[in-house]
């Protein structure tokens, strides 16, 4: 129940991309009332959005997307020069199959890829060669698919229903990496993956019913538009989120300061003796220090929106609420930070060898646990404090406030 609000709020992203695709599916009927010219450009539209979205996720280097232009433009490509003719035709029907095999397999290979690893060459180089492995493993099943598949014949048929062209064993391949996808989304939070996602269905629609006029054209530029829509979305998070803790950061925290009107409070905090603990724990344990405290706030409630500030300092900001409407969900917080135990993964005591990991195996060792406070200040919009600056700042003083007074604490100024 805790990751509810987190899965609903990634599944959003899947909302405008696949209204585009519906909206394009109902206008493809009045497609051929068009002049050849503009038949034309949009059968060329998908390249366009699919470069586009391609020159935006190299710009951002981000591989997963660039991947899945590259794949999708190649596979519109394959149908606009090789499956422009009748599946009954020798041939045909083998590669109609290996694009039905390879759309899906390939969309699995790049929801699993890291969100964002190493963007050098020999990286590159090697997720383009296990596509392009992929891809020929496709090509070389689909010309024994309909023996391959050790199910009921009608499950590998190419039209099992009289206005459905995809064999149902390849409909439930589908369906598969589509829920992957959806568990992916959730897990990753990640506008690409609704990108890989609505290009999957694009892809699903178009094999489904293959049969109709300019289906292709519609599809892929809907993927195409997917992509784009994506690759914007992941831009934008790079700018306005903090990479290490998810929260959002502090040109997201300008902006917000900048809109902020009426009744609103704002709560400022950091992480006691950070600088020490840092000192003492090394860095990696810090990062994890800063994690947990963002994790933690990030559940605030009461309408509050959680941001790094800068180094272990953070901002919580609630609009609509008065700082008497605070205290108790950051009270929470804070005591829910101080409870918890932070296991320190000590990598220096880590077995050398496997046989000497071997040897330790069932012996219980010790396990060392640390603590983790913070102090908060908060205040709210009041005659005193008109401006968001001066709420801001007030906040910031009784953050000071609660640290002269012994810390882990919440110092509050109210109207």
């Amino acid at each position: 129940m805790k990751n509810l609000s987190f899965s609903i709020r990634a599944l959003s992203f899947l909302v405008p991309p696949v209204m585009f695709l519906g909206l394009l599916l109902s206008l493809r009927p009045y497609m051929p009332e068009l002049s050849q010219n503009a038949l034309v450009l949009l059968a060329n539209l998908p390249y366009v959005l699919l470069a586009v979205g391609g020159a935006i996720a190299l710009q951002i280097k981000h591989m997963r997307l660039l991947l899945l232009a590259a794949v999708t433009a190649a596979s519109y490509g394959i149908v606009q020069s090789k499956l422009q003719a009748s599946l009954a035709q020798p041939g045909v029907a083998d590669i109609y199959l290996a694009l039905a095999i390879a759309l899906p397999t390939l969309v699995l290979f790049l929801l699993f890829l890291p969100e964002r690893g190493p963007h050098s060459g020999v990286v590159l180089a090697a997720c383009i060669s296990g596509l392009v492995a992929l891809a020929y493993a496709s090509y070389w099943l689909a010309g024994y698919f309909p023996f391959a598949v050790p199910i009921n014949p009608e499950w590998v048929v190419l039209w099992p229903r009289p206005d459905y062209v995809l064999p149902l064993a390849l409909s439930a391949l589908h369906f598969l990496v589509l829920l992957a996808g959806l568990f992916m989304l959730c897990l990753r939070n990640s506008p690409a993956n609704a990108a890989m996602i609505v290009t999957l269905l694009c892809g699903t629609v178009l094999l489904a019913v293959f049969y109709l006029p300019n289906i292709s054209t519609v599809t892929f530029t809907a993927a195409g538009i997917s992509q784009v829509h994506g690759v914007l979305r992941c831009s934008h998070a790079m700018a306005f989120r903090d990479e290490l803790t998810g929260l959002l950061g502090r040109r997201a925290y300008d902006d917000q300061l900048r809109r902020l009107g009426g009744r609103y409070s704002i709560a400022m905090l950091d992480i006691d003796h950070f600088k020490r603990f840092n000192d003492t724990h090394g860095h990696n344990v810090g990062d994890e220090v800063l994690k947990l405290v963002a994790k933690k706030i990030s559940r605030v409630g009461a309408g509050g929106i959680a941001f790094r500030y800068g180094g272990e300092e953070f901002c919580i900001m609630f609009p609509g609420r008065s700082a008497r409407q605070c205290v108790e969900p950051l009270e929470r917080v804070r005591t829910s930070i101080a409870d918890y135990d932070l296991v320190i993964r000590n990598t220096a005591k880590r077995p050398k060898t496997p046989a000497a990991g071997k040897k330790l195996r069932g012996k219980t060792t010790p396990v060392e646990t640390v603590s983790v406070t913070i102090s908060l200040g908060l205040a709210e919009r009041s005659r005193e404090c008109p401006k968001a600056d001066d709420v801001y700042k007030a906040a910031d003083m009784q953050l000071y406030a609660a640290k002269q007074g012994g810390r882990n604490r919440l110092s509050v100024l109210e109207a």
